[in-house]
């Protein structure tokens, strides 16, 4: 029992420990996310416990559950009647720049770290999808535009769950053979699909079940909710599917309903996605030493930051979006917002646990790059949105 106090205290502690960053980091005017990372990473190379705290897998597995609450919430938060309004541009991004993305970041990943295509490859997609947690963890949504909150909430939704299956499909041909088109594609396809049925049958099924649960104690609300996220990730995800797209799905066709999902829900969702949000950055800071990282890696790392926030996204999104009318200005905008999180910590961490050849060195690099995406973009964002005028007072 007294072993389980401690834990329990440790847990805790830690708990509070990151809110406190937080709110330092909110005073220094610094990304909170950058903060987590950079010193979880610092406490594991100097307390030698921390380093073997968590396994790779146990890492997929807090990114996974995190990214439940996250997908969740943030469908919520749209609802559907939002995306409807901009579902051309968030389909092109979603899909189109995020099969763009990981391709650019691949070429530049075999040239830069001078690895096999596989490995590549694993690079590329696990750099690709955007954080919708990130974003606006570093810039107040009452101060975006709401088209481009929309547009870039919509997106990292989106191309979470399709970078996870393209993942899947990637070590799949690393580690089983077979062809890259054939292989990758009936995953993706298969995932998607699944994921995208159950989502759409979550929701439906769950409206009734939901209302008779909570009445007349609207206080259960805010448990079913997480309750039928729970269930709705792990029935997609048993049957072969994408639980994550089936969540967000899900979570914003719930979100039109305000009969079924209150203020009350909402707030608390919000809430429980900040400390998920925490929960995936420290985890990664704990599994990365940076001692091993060393200086070939973060040179590497920086190189591919380098094409990652200059050729990978900005190109793309500025020719895609012009024939949907959205001003050079909000385009430029979306360019450069589109920030890396907490999904490359889960994809980099699911080569580790297949067992490919370089993927603690990927691991690392990811590291690397991830905190300079969170750390030069999201300290420049509430800048680049004022001069573009994406702003909500513009």
């Amino acid at each position: 029992m007294q072993e389980f106090g401690v834990v329990t205290a440790l847990v805790s502690g830690a708990v509070l420990a990151a809110l406190l960053f937080r709110r330092a980091a909110d005073r220094v005017r610094a990304p909170a996310p950058v903060v987590f990372l950079l010193v979880a990473a610092v406490a594991s190379d100097f307390v030698t416990p921390l380093r073997t705290a968590l396994s790779p897998r146990a890492v997929g597995w807090i990114a996974s559950v995190a990214l439940i609450v996250i997908l969740f919430n943030g469908g919520v938060g749209l609802g559907w009647r939002r995306v409807q309004a901009v579902i051309g541009p968030v389909a092109v991004l979603g899909l189109a720049e995020t099969a763009v993305a990981a391709g650019v970041m691949t070429v530049a990943a075999r040239l830069i770290l001078d690895v096999s295509w596989t490995s590549a490859a694993v690079v590329g997609v696990a750099l690709a999808p955007t954080d919708p947690a990130v974003v606006f963890s570093v810039l107040d949504e009452r101060v975006l535009d709401r088209r481009a909150q929309t547009i870039l909430e919509a997106e990292s939704g989106a191309n979470d769950p399709i970078s996870i299956a393209l993942m899947v499909g990637v070590l799949g041909v690393a580690t089983d053979g077979g062809s890259w088109g054939g292989s990758i594609g009936v995953t993706l396809i298969r995932q998607l699909g699944i994921g995208l049925a159950v989502g759409v049958a979550g929701a439906w099924l769950a409206h009734r079940p939901f209302k008779y649960l909570t009445e007349p104690r609207e206080t259960l609300q805010p448990i079913v909710a997480l309750a039928a996220a729970g269930l709705i990730f792990g029935v997609a995800t048993a049957a072969h599917g994408s639980g994550f797209l089936a969540v967000f799905v899900a979570g914003i066709l719930i979100g039109d309903s305000e009969s079924t999902v209150s203020r009350e829900v909402r707030a608390f969702h919000a809430e429980l996605g900040d400390l998920a949000e925490v929960v995936v950055f420290v985890a990664l800071g704990l599994t990365v030493h940076l001692a091993a990282v060393g200086w070939s890696g973060l040179a590497e790392g920086l190189a591919l930051a380098a094409v990652l926030l200059t050729l990978a996204r900005g190109p793309f999104v500025l020719a895609a979006l012009a024939p949907f009318r959205i001003r050079l200005g909000e385009r430029v905008f979306l360019s450069w917002a589109g920030l890396r999180g907490a999904v490359p910590i889960l994809l980099a961490s699911l080569a580790l646990v297949a067992g490919l050849a370089d993927a603690r060195r990927i691991y690392g690099l990811v590291f690397v790059v991830v905190a300079v995406s969170v750390f030069v973009q999201g300290t420049t964002i509430p800048l680049v949105a004022r001069r573009l005028g994406v702003t909500a007072d513009r």
